[in-house]
């Protein structure tokens, strides 16, 4: 068997066993080629090329550290043609170059000077090394906000190599597609904006130009953590104070009647910006590190969340077919859960530690479970598992509960909601039907709650105003 970039990891693992022990001792990326799992969707059509993108090796490289181990440990010699050994420094010499010019923009070193310098470089720069360059100084000691606040600078240096990274075709309903359809809008909408800053509606353009925070929630919630299972860390928590940047130029404009036209550059700049190293920068590398299985992940979360001014051509389903489970699953006793999964006695933990009280009782109109949290409003003890719930309350107040019950379970109502003074506390009661993927009732869950706090808070505190 001769191997080369286009060899598929699925055979390669099949033919030589003991490479599967091997490749995740070369990085943390390769550890879920363990999972049988992963080796039946994704290991049957990823190639070397792309498992070399995924744990940031150049393909020459991982070609000749796979070579070896093979000839190591059966004789064989499977390399189709021999490998240019200079590939193997070369991608080290490349990202030490890059964090070199990083370096010097952070020192005051003029662009235009460090791009003569590098031009050789620049001219082959790829999104998934300026992005290795970017984590590299994180881990060596550069804050974040440092990496931040020059990261415009970056991306205008490192533009004419970035021009040449290109967006492969994807299909309909793919996020990648949903991402720059949504980034077409956004431009015609901050084209509208720049026409006339003085516009008589601008505070509506305003507020529809808004609408974009939702495309950055997604990325936060649901592209960046995928990212980070790659060891993606610092180019995300970049991106991610980048998008609150915007939102305080969103802030500004908001609180300026009317906004004023360097505000409205400023906002729109940083936005445009935000464009490029989308589609320049973030898409490319996560197109090159994630798997059809991690971004069907990206698809199935984004679309609880909602698009921007758009709706999806499609539902996108990954041709090669995944499974709802995640690859780095725990094996045997955690409850799988719409959301990831987790052991019973955590899932007990996180119930008793929430801040508020609660009951289910089931369709049947039988308690089943509740909280037992630290401090409780109402007394319960066990004895009231099973029990029918009108049981459960005074004779004066059963007519009401069979009310809210048969509002629930023909449709009715889906929300119950009281709230009463007792005992120098100011409590929040309310009811919930329970319904299935089907619409079909399960049953009430009922949410007890001291507002009193809630109640008295004023102004703001923020995270950072924490100690």
């Amino acid at each position: 068997m001769k191997i080369n970039g286009h060899s598929k990891i699925d055979e390669l693992l099949t033919r030589y066993p003991y490479l599967e022990d091997y490749l995740p001792t070369l990085c943390d990326q390769y550890k879920p080629l363990r999972n049988k799992l992963v080796r039946k969707t994704v290991g049957k059509f990823a190639d070397i090329d792309k498992v070399a993108a995924i744990g940031g090796f150049e393909v020459a490289v991982l070609l000749e550290k796979i070579g070896a181990k093979i000839r190591e440990q059966s004789g064989d010699d499977v390399l189709e043609s021999p490998v240019n050994k200079s590939a193997i420094t070369e991608q080290t010499d490349r990202l030490d170059a890059i964090k070199a010019i990083i370096k010097k923009l952070h020192e005051g070193t003029e662009p235009d000077s460090l791009k003569a310098e590098f031009s050789a470089l620049l001219q082959n720069i790829g999104a998934h090394e300026l992005a290795q360059a970017e984590q590299a100084l994180i881990d060596g000691g550069m804050p974040v906000a440092e990496v931040q606040r020059m990261c415009n600078l970056h991306s205008s240096i490192f533009s004419d190599g970035l021009k040449s990274q290109s967006i492969p075709g994807v299909p309909a309903g793919h996020p990648v597609q949903i991402m720059l359809k949504e980034n077409r809008e956004l431009e015609r909408r901050i084209a509208t904006i720049l026409e006339d800053a003085s516009a008589s509606d601008m505070k509506a353009r305003l507020a529809d130009l808004k609408t974009i925070d939702l495309h950055y929630v997604r990325k936060e919630n649901q592209l960046f953590p995928l990212l980070e299972r790659h060891e993606i860390t610092g180019p995300s928590r970049v991106m991610w104070g980048k998008h609150d940047e915007i939102r305080e130029l969103f802030k500004k404009a908001e609180a300026e009647d009317p906004a004023s036209e360097p505000t409205l550059q400023a906002l729109t700049l940083e936005i445009t910006e935000m464009i490029t190293k989308e589609e320049k920068i973030l898409i490319p590398m996560a197109l090159e590190v994630l798997s059809d299985a991690e971004w069907k992940e990206v698809s199935d979360g984004a679309r609880g969340l909602g698009y921007c001014w758009i709706t999806p051509d499609e539902v996108w389903v990954p041709v090669t077919g995944t499974s709802d489970a995640r690859p780095d699953q725990a094996a045997g006793g955690d409850i799988d859960l719409d959301v990831g999964h987790m052991s019973p006695d955590l899932l007990n933990l996180m119930m008793r530690h929430l801040p508020i009280e609660m009951s289910l009782v089931n369709e049947n109109d039988e308690v089943v479970y509740y909280s037992q949290t630290k401090e409780r409003i109402f007394p319960r003890t066990p004895a009231v598992i099973g029990r029918k719930v009108q049981n459960c309350h005074p004779p004066s107040s059963i007519d009401t509960v069979n009310r809210i019950l048969a509002a629930f379970k023909n449709g009715e109502k889906d929300v119950a909601e009281f709230w009463l003074e007792m005992k120098g506390m100011f409590i929040n009661i309310r009811y919930f039907a329970v319904r299935d993927d089907k619409n079909v009732y399960r049953g009430c869950l009922e949410v007890t709650q001291d507002v009193s706090h809630i109640r008295s808070l004023d102004g703001e505190r923020r995270l950072l105003d924490w100690t």
